[in-house]
């Protein structure tokens, strides 16, 4: 008897599962999830193909009028993208943007929905790929200056928002889209969250930074000027439209209200996308890729404080981009992230890098080269997504050709002086594919770095089951030199270099063949001496076992490799920096899309400065060794040895290495060598950028050094938390260390006081 009901038991369960794997529930769909396809890194914002534009006039209207009809220019849809690895779509704007789809107050108060633009892109994107949406909030609908909610009415609504259209897109057979074949889990508030805040004081003109108005699409919400209030009076019950950088009490934003506003609409979006749908992820918006010395800024008075605030299960991924010409110098940034998350009780929280990319302009060969850079480099050191932007067919509204995002793609649009044709594919394309096929079957978590740029040498190891790939480059300019592998013993091995052997990807099709240089080498024991250089290589063969690292941190001799951040409640000095492309420092999905006209909703393009112009009232600072009028001169005729924060530094730099003495000899080597190098570089900054005799220079070093500080600070903890080191010892260092930090901001100071105005 109890062998025939564990018999009906197991028959019950097996028809129900059959029944579910085969989606007869109910209008029910069910997504064939590849674990294989969630685990590739490979993303793109956005690999949508967008068809040939007749002008850039038309494209424009058409966006005005929101005629976004999401149809693509290859056949089938994003096939092209299949064809090149893409695992991961990005779609940003203009896909959900609230103002798309409830674009009146009259729909907002009957809750009336109109989900058209973003079907026509949704329905279209293949099962093979995971797709990740924006959700952008109506900044009609908030505080100037901040994320706040000009009324309860407003939050409520958008909430009500957020949960129709997860509910639409989740493919759980409720109210789900007609005909949807690829549901929508990860889910992103907001892209570039700072941007929309980061205003000039005083309000007026241009007040909103380049808010809302400066990014991909290049202008406002409708009814927006540059971050301006509700225009007219008494929408959703608010007042009269406001003047940017203003709030109700009275004349300025107050100070903490832009990321506490962020903080709440994390929350509330959050917990309205995982009422709906409970296995959906929730992505911050991205962190942008500033100028140097506005990274203190962002991440002192927005993202720091954000981490510290957020609810413990509103966050699964923490999202940030980077767009400087060195991907190298990503990895200082993602460290105070990954402390803050880790300090906060985010440990969960993967951080992926959702948008990066570099330009074509000065040439297809180097673009290809920052493909492999972008993607394994970040990947080395913790991040586990990467995707390229912007996009995979380039051309940046409004199509001026001045942009570097109007370079970033990696097919050509068949506009700007040289462009070769609508269609063609650069090298970077190329480049693309090969590392995704080369790369696709590896283990992600335990990617090895073998070298981080020790005397210039790049190299990492791809573990998959049948075999080892390797990833190796040499930095230095049209240098070369040799690096012995630790491999299988007497084996052979394939080495690929990743630039197609032409100059343009004009030469090729998508057919060639044979379109890379590749040669054969044989282990000698259990040694493979490779010859690399600024081309990135991929080496695969036996698998090795275990391998002999060369270095497992950043080389320090790089100035890169110090932290600039310092998480200090004061204000950070902060200079008059050039614009980056785009805005203030931002990526392409910095700011909102173009708004389209709609009605009692009218509004015009962003003025703000063209692109690649320093901000309203700002002006470009002296290059690099160049001197200024307005700045004061450093202490000429002194050694940097006659500066007291040096003489301070060299003796804390002294105890430092004295105290790595107490850590167990071959237990934590790396953490001794690192405290070691970290003290070293402060009074060495400190030296190196008195030595130029350049205030600039100066100042900007100065800053590095307070960096190193912050760092060795970090260093001492965890040397402290792992018992190490004695408590009193590192509480004596830390209090000298403070002291040294306190010194370097008065030597600041002069120099603060003249960059501020």
């Amino acid at each position: 008897m109890m062998l025939q009901k564990a018999q009906r038991f197991i028959c019950s369960i097996t028809t129900l599962l059959l029944i579910f794997s085969f989606g007869f529930f109910e209008g029910s769909i069910v997504h064939a999830w590849d674990e294989a396809a969630l685990d590739s890194p490979f993303g793109f914002t956005t690999s949508f193909y967008p068809p040939k534009r007749k002008s850039n006039e038309e494209m424009l209207a058409k966006r005005k009028n929101f005629e976004f009809d999401g149809i693509t220019g290859d056949n089938p849809p994003y096939s092209t993208a299949i064809e090149l690895g893409v695992k991961w779509e990005r779609q940003s704007n203009p896909v959900l943007d609230w103002s798309f789809v409830q674009r009146d107050k009259e729909s907002i108060q009957q809750g009336k929905y109109n989900w058209t633009i973003p079907d026509n892109f949704l329905k279209r994107i293949p099962e093979e790929m995971n797709i990740v949406v924006t959700i952008n909030v109506n900044t009609k609908l908030l505080r100037p200056g901040t994320w706040e909610f000009i009324v309860p009415q407003a939050k409520e609504a958008y909430i009500e928002f957020v949960k129709k259209a997860v509910e639409r897109y989740d493919g759980d057979g409720k109210d789900d889209m007609p005909g949807l074949k690829n549901p929508v889990k990860y889910w992103q508030v907001e892209n570039e969250p700072v941007i929309q805040v980061k205003k000039k004081q005083g309000g007026g003109p241009g007040a909103g930074g380049q808010g809302a108005g400066a990014g991909r699409q290049g202008g406002p919400p409708p009814g927006m000027g540059q971050r301006g209030g509700p225009q007219g009076p008494g929408f959703m019950g608010g007042q009269r439209g406001q003047p940017p950088g203003s709030d109700r009490m009275g004349g300025q934003t107050q100070k903490g209200s832009e990321w506490k506003g962020y903080v709440e609409l994390i929350n509330i979006t959050s917990s309205a996308i995982k009422s709906a749908d409970k296995n959906a992820k929730v992505l911050s918006g991205g962190i942008v890729s500033p100028p140097p010395k506005m990274r203190t800024e962002i991440l002192n008075e927005f993202w720091l404080p954000v981490i510290r605030a957020l609810d413990k299960d509103s966050i699964d991924i923490f999202d940030f981009h980077w767009f400087d010409d060195s991907i190298i110098d990503s990895y200082t940034t993602y460290k105070i992230l990954r402390n803050a998350l880790d300090e906060s009780g985010l440990t969960n929280v993967d951080v992926w890098m959702t948008e990066t990319g570099a330009s074509s302009k000065e040439g297809e060969k180097g673009q290809a080269i920052q493909v492999i850079k972008r993607y394994v480099y970040p990947l080395s050191y913790g991040i586990k997504k990467v995707f390229w932007a912007w996009a995979l067919v380039e051309g940046w509204p409004p199509f001026d050709c001045e942009s570097m995002f109007e370079y970033t793609g990696l097919i050509y649009d068949g506009n700007c002086a040289g462009d070769p044709g609508y269609g063609v594919k650069k090298l970077g394309f190329y480049t693309y594919r090969l590392m995704t096929e080369k790369l696709k079957n590896s283990d992600w978590n335990n990617v090895a770095a073998i070298s981080n740029g020790k005397n210039g040498i790049y190299a990492y190891k791809f573990p998959q089951a049948e075999k080892d790939v390797y990833v190796l480059w040499y930095e230095k300019e049209n240098g070369k030199t040799t690096i012995d592998l630790k491999v299988a013993e007497n084996s052979k091995y394939t080495v690929t270099e990743a630039i197609p052997n032409v100059s343009e990807g004009k030469q090729l099709h998508s057919a060639s063949k044979n379109i890379f240089n590749t040669k054969t080498l044989i282990s000698s024991g259990k040694t493979l001496p490779v010859e690399i250089s600024s081309i990135p290589v991929f080496v695969e063969g036996k698998k090795s076992g275990d391998t002999e690292y060369v270095s497992d941190e950043i080389d320090d001799d790089d100035e890169s490799s110090v932290s600039e951040i310092v998480d200090s409640k004061e204000q950070p000095p902060t200079g008059k920096t050039p614009q980056m492309p785009g805005g203030y420092g931002q990526s392409p999905t910095g700011g909102r899309p173009m708004q389209p006209k709609g009605p009692d909703m009218g509004g015009q393009p962003g003025n703000g400065p063209h692109r690649g112009q320093p901000m309203p009232g700002g002006q470009m600072p002296p290059q690099r060794g160049q001197s200024s009028d307005n700045l004061p001169t450093t202490i000429s005729g002194k050694s940097y040895r006659d500066l007291e924060v040096w003489q301070s530094s060299m003796d804390l730099a002294v105890e430092c290495y004295n105290l790595t003495k107490e850590i167990p000899q071959g237990k934590n080597d790396a953490l001794a060598g690192q405290l070691q190098r970290t003290a070293a570089s402060i009074p060495a900054t400190i030296a190196k950028g008195q030595a130029m005799q350049n205030p600039k220079e100066f100042f900007n070093h100065l800053s590095i050094a307070n960096g190193s500080i912050a760092e060795l600070e970090t260093y001492l903890q965890v040397a402290e938390r792992l018992d190490y080191i004695d408590s009193d010892s590192i509480k004596q260092i830390k209090q000298k260390a403070e002291t040294i930090a306190a010194s370097i901001s008065s030597l600041q100071k002069p120099f603060a006081d003249k960059t501020q105005h």
